[in-house]
């Protein structure tokens, strides 16, 4: 999929944030395009969760902007968050990294449709 075919979805520019005194994110820039499966990994503390905020629109960046799906609410909907406090966490719901990213397809699939075999393959590529 070439990228001047696709949408982008998801485009930060030169996105800074911190909290007090301290920088967690410097210069961000990014651009992911529609159908692009995308797996945000790190050390604890290292500005995942804060990232994911800041595309939510649950925080502001000190600097830079965030546009999320040509700023259209209503296609919000699109995006899969698991935070780092999620079903991973729970001791009797264990989970795989790859069945956590496919939660994210339940919407488009349906509750008790099992994903196709090419969506496994690639989530286990990331």
């Amino acid at each position: 999929m070439s990228e001047s075919n696709t949408k982008q979805m998801i485009q930060l520019n030169h996105v800074k944030f911190g909290y007090s005194d301290t920088e967690v994110l410097e210069e961000i820039n990014l651009t992911i395009h529609e159908g692009e499966y995308v797996v945000l990994t790190g050390e604890n503390g290292s500005g995942k969760s804060t990232l994911m905020r800041l595309i939510l629109g649950e925080m502001k960046p000190d600097e830079g902007e965030i546009i999320l799906m040509n700023n259209d609410p209503r296609l919000k909907k699109r995006i899969g968050y698991v935070s780092q406090n999620g079903i991973s966490k729970n001791q009797s719901f264990p989970a795989t990294v790859e069945e956590i990213m496919i939660t994210g397809l339940y919407q488009e699939l349906g509750l008790f449709h099992l994903p196709h075999k090419n969506i496994r393959i690639r989530s286990k590529r990331h």
